[in-house]
């Protein structure tokens, strides 16, 4: 299916596309010369990933909280649907609104707006480039590794969110923002990075055992 849609994406844009992509692997190449491979695919990618993450964190923005709508509305459900068969009291409100009612809560009710940034989209943006930038193998293995590690992304950010309300009724609120915080700023980065870790030196081990064995 993705292969498909890749081959007529070419057929009606490549045209556009193919000055773009000259100049781009004419760019690689003189990384490569004076730099290991290694090194240079990192230094590859600074450009693109300066841009894509200032693309995603302009739409992220506290003044733009609702511009992942398409996935802010899934995601919410999605927790919804795994928390409520679970006894938890909680209700959608307004699409995006975790609604939670204990009275172990100050304020009798704990609510968690399921913004932009919630979506685990700026995590997603910057693995895509440091998968996409993987010039060791294929551009059509690198897509596949993206479909994977994305889903892997997601459902963690997914089990993230469904965490929050059990830390604060179980610990207290502070606990919980505190989990979110520390993993929003720092832990869910480190994780990808992790998993592109495991990801990168996964192919680059079969990519050897196949040229061996040839």
């Amino acid at each position: 299916m993705i292969d498909s849609i890749l081959q007529y994406l070419w057929k009606k844009y490549g045209h556009i596309l193919l000055p773009f992509i000259r100049l781009n692997d004419a760019y690689y190449k003189k990384i490569n010369k004076y730099l290991p491979s290694v090194i240079a695919d990192f230094v590859y990618i600074i450009p693109y990933l300066l841009v894509v993450m200032s693309v995603v964190g302009y739409f992220t923005d506290v003044k733009r909280p609702n511009s992942f709508i398409f996935l802010q509305i899934p995601i919410t459900y999605i927790v919804f649907f795994l928390q409520y068969p679970l006894g938890f009291p909680v209700e959608v409100r307004n699409n995006i609104d975790l609604w939670y009612t204990n009275s172990a809560f100050t304020s009798g009710n704990l609510v968690l707006e399921i913004n932009g940034i919630c979506t685990g989209i700026f995590e997603i943006a910057f693995l895509s480039v440091l998968v996409m930038g993987f010039r060791e193998i294929s551009f059509r293995k690198r897509l596949k590794g993206l479909e994977i590690l994305g889903v892997i992304v997601f459902v963690e950010n997914i089990i993230r969110i469904f965490l929050l309300y059990p830390l604060a009724v179980y610990f207290n609120m502070q606990t919980m923002w505190n989990f979110h915080d520390t993993l929003w700023k720092f832990g869910q980065l480190v994780f990808v990075m992790i998993l592109y870790s495991i990801w990168s030196a996964y192919v680059q081990s079969v990519s050897l055992k196949k040229a061996t064995d040839a």
